[in-house]
């Protein structure tokens, strides 16, 4: 097996395009549709970087947010002091303290939504984003073993060229070694395409199947937003009784029976107006 100088060696060739007594039509093994295919994957995980960063915040934030307002409910409206009569002393105006909330909203269901939040964010979007991540990851690994298979494979392709040109020139004499060393390094140049051949077919088969995953990524977004609507609505719900009480129409009161003092008064004053009328027409 080639050693790491051997393959640094050989990438220098591949990079300076060096020929150094090989034949002219000789051409490096190709990996290009891997590599093409690799930086498709790795431009676009980019963009999978940027979602888990933003959304890992926006859950955060969202987090603090809600924990915030849970705190800001339940604190203390401040008090109008005033000097009371004959005192020097400011006191509350009001004889108990009143919370933003209110005493009778519970705001265990802001917490419970932002738990909640967590939960359905870590295992529905950015568990499998990451998941993505780490497959990316794993080819990129595979990748950089590929890439050494197959300077592995070109500098024994070298040898095995060099080997066949002085078993060609070699005496006859020379012949059976010259033909036992090129036969031993065509053996293992046979040997290493097989393995080149089937890691690249590997490495292609995953990039093809990452690609084709990307598909669902919009799916996350309308996941991340379905998420957070869920959360707020959570959290609104511990509002919801008082808004309902607020809403619920008045009762109506049952009108209290006119006392007997009234009824009597209105019936003279009815008389007295009909009376009135009568005079007023006779004296006419």
């Amino acid at each position: 097996m080639p050693s790491s100088f051997a393959r640094f060696g050989e990438k220098m060739r591949q990079t300076l395009n060096i020929d150094m007594g090989t034949p002219k039509d000789w051409k490096p093994t190709s990996n290009t549709r891997v590599v093409a295919n690799m930086a498709e994957v790795r431009s676009f995980a980019q963009h999978v970087k940027r979602l888990l960063r933003d959304w890992g915040a926006m859950e955060k934030w969202t987090d603090a947010s809600l924990s915030s307002m849970r705190s800001v409910l339940a604190s203390r409206l401040p008090h109008v002091l005033d000097f009371r009569e004959g005192q020097s002393i400011l006191q509350p105006m009001s004889p108990t303290d009143r919370t933003v909330g209110g005493g009778d909203l519970e705001t265990e269901a802001i917490a419970d939504a932002a738990q909640q939040m967590q939960r359905d964010m870590n295992s529905q979007v950015l568990l499998p984003l990451q998941q993505w991540l780490s497959a990316y990851r794993s080819i990129k690994a595979k990748i950089d073993s590929l890439e050494e298979q197959r300077l592995d494979l070109d500098t024994k392709r070298r040898e095995v060229l060099t080997l066949q040109e002085k078993h060609n020139k070699a005496d006859p004499k020379d012949i059976p070694a010259t033909l036992d060393k090129k036969t031993a390094a065509e053996a293992k140049l046979d040997r290493l395409q097989r393995n080149f051949k089937e890691a690249e077919a590997e490495v292609f088969a995953a990039l093809t199947m990452l690609i084709n995953d990307t598909v669902i990524i919009k799916d996350y977004h309308s996941q991340c937003l379905e998420i957070m609507e869920n959360t707020f609505s959570r959290a609104r719900t511990v509002f919801r009784g008082q808004a309902q009480a607020a809403s619920a129409p008045p009762q109506t009161a049952e009108q209290p029976s006119a006392p007997t003092w009234y009824a009597e008064a209105k019936a003279n004053a009815d008389a007295h107006a009909t009376g009135s009328e009568h005079a007023y027409e006779s004296d006419n």
